[in-house]
């Protein structure tokens, strides 16, 4: 005879699979003569009969370690400097950021390429104003293999789609115009946006993120902003909000209590004012995936704008690696010693033996692995050579300095803040050119 526990209700906003409790009567009648577990309460889980498997701390076992990923977006407004790109990777690794998009790249043309352990997914700028937008994503080793596919749409938009579990994710970052551009370029933007957001379909998870210039205020729009925003809403914020209540989007760092100093996202030159104008939303569905999220004032790039990161429980597919291709030096074939050798060794080379008769298969696994063993005779594996990274340990510590002073108010500081940017933009071209491998 099987006894079955009552099953619990499922709290709101909780996702995944509940266990069903199942006792044989015989464990019942052993649970029973242990007066100690039954007369102990003071480590029960649940509020129910102590007679439930499972519901004290000593009899559950639970793995209670979640690995979080760390998504955040942040305005660089240059990536044309010599050495901010190095920078910004240091302060991603300070940070253990797994996705970081960008926005004022201002690199002339789109681009997808490897940087160390970083991959980088960008746009171009526009042909009509060189130098100015373009927006992309940093992705870690671990997930930049897990890239499947990406939109670079224009200098203000791209979306990357990623390998997720139980259904893929998209990534957006946008880069909407600033208060001096007109109406008509704003809602070009937002046309834009809607038609790649409407190909997203409705299981697949969706991120948006960037740089809105646009205020949504400290009032509750429900199913939209939270309590802790920042500031009064302009009109730029009402149509924020229009388009998330469209695509139903929370904004996420405005959703969790935080003091002030942690939800500004700008600040007016001479540090007049604060403002909190980068958001990073997430479909309304998908809310309980979001753990934290907020600015992070301390992160430094030289720029006005700061970090916003959102902790997540996103769950990644595994990806087999394959293997690795074996390269030759082929560049011996060169030499006249070494062609001459692997001529003579290739010349002399039997496919099949006529008293052994073989199939294709046969003969073919045979002249491969023929071939093989002269090449590693005459040729040689290639060694590629790890790319050793230019920055020094003083510009580092310079950096760790100049950090310090960033969110100093006083005159002493802030000069202090500039002289030692200016110090590290020269020790950056330095270095760069004493770059071991550097054309000249």
């Amino acid at each position: 005879m099987v006894v079955h526990a009552r099953r619990k209700r499922r709290p709101k906003w909780t996702y995944g699979r509940q266990r069903k409790t199942t006792i044989l009567i015989s464990q019942v009648t052993a649970i029973n003569m242990t007066a100690s577990q039954v007369k102990y309460s003071g480590g029960k889980i649940v509020p129910h009969s102590d007679l439930r498997v499972g519901t004290t701390r000593g009899e559950r076992n639970v793995k209670e370690y979640k690995e979080y990923k760390f998504i955040a977006t942040w305005n660089v407004r240059t990536l044309l400097q010599c050495g901010k790109l190095e920078n910004l990777k240091m302060e991603m690794n300070k940070m253990k950021i797994d996705i970081l998009g960008i926005s004022e790249i201002r690199w002339p043309n789109p681009g997808d390429f490897w940087s160390g352990d970083y991959r980088i997914i960008h746009t171009g700028t526009a042909e009509k104003r060189p130098g100015i937008g373009g927006v992309g994503l940093i992705v870690n080793k671990t997930l930049g293999e897990k890239v499947k596919g990406y939109i670079q749409y224009n200098e203000r938009i791209i979306l990357v789609r990623f390998q997720t579990k139980p259904k893929d994710t998209i990534v957006a970052q946008v880069y909407m115009p600033t208060t001096n551009s007109s109406e008509e370029e704003l809602e070009e933007v937002y046309e834009n946006l809607d038609k790649l957001i409407e190909s997203v379909k409705g299981e697949e998870n969706l991120i948006v993120m960037g740089d809105w210039n646009a205020i949504v205020g400290e009032e509750k729009v429900r199913n939209i902003t939270g309590d802790y925003g920042l500031g009064n809403r302009n009109d730029r914020g009402d149509r924020l909000l229009e388009f998330c209540a469209k695509h139903k989007l929370i904004i996420t760092n405005t959703c969790f209590n935080h003091h002030k100093r942690r939800r500004y996202t700008w600040k007016m030159p001479g540090d007049i004012n604060r403002y909190q104008i980068d958001y990073i939303m997430v479909k309304n569905r998908f809310r309980n995936q979001v753990k934290e999220s907020r600015s992070y004032p301390g992160a430094d790039i030289n720029n006005d704008h700061n970090l916003v990161m959102m902790k997540c429980n996103l769950k990644f597919k595994k990806i087999t690696c394959k293997k690795k291709l074996v390269q030759w030096q082929v560049k011996n074939l060169k030499d006249e010693k070494s062609r001459k050798q692997y001529s003579e060794c290739t010349n002399e080379v039997t496919i099949e033996d006529p008293l052994e008769p073989q199939n294709i298969e046969e003969r073919w696994q045979n002249l491969k692995q023929t071939i093989t063993k002269i090449a590693v005779k005459t040729l040689g594996h290639k060694n590629i050579a790890a790319r050793k990274d230019w920055i020094t340990a003083e510009i580092v510590n310079l950096i760790e300095e100049r950090r310090k002073y960033k969110n100093l108010n006083s005159t002493e500081g802030q000069e202090r803040y500039r002289a030692l940017r200016n110090l590290v933009i020269r020790k950056l071209k330095e270095a760069k050119e004493k770059k071991p491998g550097r054309k000249l």
